[in-house]
């Protein structure tokens, strides 16, 4: 968990589409001095097509976050963690084979409602991501919010 984050967001493109920022930048200090930097933004070009990066002392891994699921880019100092990294998006990959029906949201949006209504109808026993997962990505949501200087 970050300890100090400081944040800017506004709406730089799609001011008369949506109700909300679509670019925003933080910078996060860790309690060991680390920093870590996130953005995100929906300006692109590239439509619906969500990127994440993470990279680090020991190794970057980018990855493309909608269909299809796809590495862009992976480096690790030890390259057998390469590898393995590798092999275990290939056993992966066939799970997200067919491609999901054209949505204004996206996929993710639809994936995540649908764990939780099949954990509200008792299809499965427990929630893909714990709540007390969520409610750690949701203090850090709010420190990125309650930051922002315009």
């Amino acid at each position: 968990m970050p300890e100090e984050v400081k944040s800017y967001y506004s709406t730089l493109k799609f001011k008369d589409v949506i109700e909300t920022e679509d670019t925003l930048v933080s910078i996060m200090k860790f309690f060991d001095n680390s920093l870590g930097i996130f953005s995100i933004t929906n300006t692109s070009v590239d439509i619906w097509d969500s990127k994440i990066e993470f990279v680090g002392t020991k190794g970057t891994v980018s990855f493309s976050a909608d269909y299809p699921v796809k590495i862009l880019y992976l480096i690790h100092e030890d390259p057998a963690v390469a590898t393995k990294l590798l092999a275990l998006y290939e056993l992966l990959a066939d799970k997200f084979s067919e491609a999901p029906p054209v949505s204004y949201y996206g996929t993710k949006h639809r994936e995540q409602m649908g764990d939780f209504f099949n954990v509200i109808l008792d299809k499965t026993k427990e929630l893909f991501i714990k709540p007390e997962e969520a409610l750690r990505t949701l203090s850090v949501v709010e420190k990125i919010y309650n930051y922002e200087k315009k």
